[in-house]
């Protein structure tokens, strides 16, 4: 059996403690705002060089979007924006970081009477190259740049509507199973994704499922009015003959605020073992880069949503 917990409060860093490029080192990755509609909020992003040296950095704002596998890119006609960029103030334009210690850049947001959910945009910070000398010829400058995303949620006027779009798909891998689901946000609210994906067998005549392995999912964004593909490697070698992939995600701390989908495993081909030491199965890794915070003991699998019987 398998249970699963959510990230509450605002949205925050998910990936990795700080964002570096060669010049720029910022933290948090990402930078969530809270505040009620007309209010005026704001945090800071600390910058800094990550060797013993200055650093000439540009700042500037940007919207972006997130494609299925949760890759930013610019906003192309069509998409759903929610930009809080015309909103956002930054103290800063152009600074210089210190060879030891960090510099505050203060983003402020104004938020309008009328918002409602959650919007974005991303602070792009820029380290510019040094002064050209006199030498002739051509030169090439590589120019390092972090991208911080700012998120900025309404207060009180979240509606998380978040359902599956698709679903669990299996792929067979060296030691392992990649399971993964398109999970679609129809609501206006941002939310955290988080939770596991199981391979599970039935236990004789009784018809409950039980564990053999899983996967935790590491926690991702998922942004209004768009979809993401959730996925997560499970260790496994051997044949999948019996077996089922379950995925159980939440995306909040309601007890409907949870999603389930199963997948009968018939038919693949077994899974070749690794030739890295990994986990024997059964046993759950921990997620990508450790972010996952730590499970408590598995209470029971929870119920589906809608009430419905689970598959």
């Amino acid at each position: 059996m398998r249970a699963v917990i959510v990230a509450a409060g605002v949205l925050c860093c998910l990936w990795s403690p700080e964002s570096q490029a060669r010049g720029v080192v910022a933290t948090p990755v990402q930078l969530g705002l809270v505040g009620q509609p007309g209010a005026t909020v704001s945090d800071v992003i600390l910058v800094a060089s990550p060797r013993e040296e200055q650093n000439s950095i540009r700042v500037a704002l940007a919207d972006f979007v997130k494609d299925e596998d949760g890759r930013a890119r610019p906003p192309v006609p069509g998409d759903n924006l929610r930009s809080c960029s015309p909103w956002l103030t930054i103290d800063k334009t152009e600074f210089t970081t210190p060879e030891r210690g960090r510099v505050e850049l203060r983003v402020t947001a104004r938020i309008p009477p009328d918002a409602t959910g959650t919007y974005w945009a991303v602070v792009e910070l820029q380290a510019l190259p040094p002064p050209r000398g006199p030498e002739r010829g051509m030169a090439v400058a590589i120019v390092p740049s972090v991208a911080v995303p700012v998120v900025v949620s309404v207060a009180g006027t979240e509606n998380r509507v978040v359902s599956l779009a698709g679903p669990v798909e299996v792929s067979v891998l060296e030691g392992a199973v990649e399971a993964s689901v398109l999970v679609e946000n129809s609501g206006n609210a941002a939310v955290i994704l988080t939770g596991a994906f199981a391979l599970e067998q039935q236990a004789g005549n009784t018809g409950d499922a039980v564990e053999v392995a899983s996967g935790d999912v590491s926690p991702v964004t998922s942004l209004p009015g768009s979809r993401l593909r959730v996925k997560a490697k499970v260790p496994w070698s051997g044949s999948l003959d019996g077996l089922s992939a379950h995925a159980y995600l939440r995306y909040g701390p309601g007890p409907a605020e949870g999603l389930t989908a199963s997948l009968a495993l018939a038919g693949l081909p077994a899974v070749p073992a690794s030739p890295r030491s990994d986990p024997p199965a059964g046993v759950t890794p921990n997620a990508p880069g450790g972010l996952a915070p730590p499970a408590p003991t598995p209470p029971a699998k929870p119920a589906p949503p809608d009430g419905s019987p689970q598959r």
